[in-house]
């Protein structure tokens, strides 16, 4: 039998970690999944320096219409938590976690008491573009872990205070940055952005469809049209994941401007600053087309 040497060296590292109360190291931390980069992203800020969530689906992906990798099913078996908006979007998703049920935690935020969907937003689960629902998010992440993992409850209820502070600023941030553009009116070609033009005042007025996946009729473009010149819309936002064929339609002979939204963080990095990155990049797209800068 072969005995296994562990250096003097190593032995002190992990007897000063015990002694100063560093917690466990990050592979002892829970296996933690999360469906979409913006959820992701505030678990990764709660974790942080404890351990790292899996991001299921890629930026790319569209959660409307996702088929799971061996490696995505494989990720979830192994899973002690996984988070999730809740089957209004990521469908995909009910039947494996119903089939986890009792092997692992699962958390349906959508269903979280205190979520703000409103009159305006209520078909729209894209409720994470309210930082206001993403502090109840940050706040059940820190309950959740805690429970699961009480030998780093502290550093996830540090991690998540100041994750709460940040989400506060960013709110603030936003206010100051769309408070000369909120009473410009604007169509959007996918009504996903509610919660986040709801929260700030913003004046949308239409959008060409609800579900990204399906192409708008032309009788329904056609109605855009006569929307945007009755309106005097100053603004028309298109998808950055998609093609450009539906907004230059609409736009085309109107005197609106065009820009391009993301509501899942298409092309950003994933970790606790993605969240953050993707409220600041809406923010700056509708300041910019609503104030009539190219």
């Amino acid at each position: 039998m072969h005995k296994i040497y562990i250096s003097p060296a190593l032995i002190s590292v992990l007897a000063l970690a015990v002694i100063l109360g560093l917690g466990a190291p990050a592979w002892a931390a829970p296996k933690v999944v999360a469906s979409i980069l913006p959820v992701h992203s505030l678990v990764a800020g709660v974790m942080q320096g404890v351990g790292e969530p899996r991001l299921l689906l890629p930026g790319t992906a569209s959660p409307h219409a996702y088929a799971m990798r061996p490696s995505d099913a494989r990720a979830l078996q192994k899973a002690d938590l996984v988070f999730w908006i809740g089957p209004g979007l990521e469908k995909f998703l009910a039947k494996p976690l119903l089939a986890l049920a009792g092997r692992a935690r699962i958390a349906q935020l959508s269903d979280l008491p205190g979520i703000r969907h409103g009159e305006l937003a209520e078909n729209d689960m894209h409720l994470w573009l309210d930082p206001y629902n993403a502090e109840v998010i940050a706040r059940q992440v820190i309950k959740s872990l805690g429970e699961l993992d009480r030998a780093n409850a502290a550093a996830y209820s540090a991690n998540g205070s100041a994750l709460l502070r940040r989400l506060q600023a960013a709110s603030r941030r936003i206010e100051d940055q769309l408070s000369n553009v909120k009473k410009r009116p604007f169509v959007v070609l996918h009504d996903a952005y509610r919660h986040f033009t709801s929260r700030f005042g913003l004046a949308q007025s239409g959008a060409l469809a609800v579900n990204a996946e399906l192409p708008p009729g032309a009788k329904r473009l056609r109605a855009i049209k006569r929307l945007i010149r009755e309106n005097n819309v100053v603004c028309v936002f298109g998808e950055r994941r998609a093609q450009l064929t539906h907004l230059t339609i609409v736009a085309e002979g109107t005197s609106a401007r065009t820009g391009r939204l993301d509501a899942l963080g298409l092309d950003l990095a994933p970790g606790p600053d993605a969240y953050f990155n993707l409220l600041a990049r809406l923010s700056s797209e509708f300041s910019r087309c609503l104030g009539g800068r190219e």
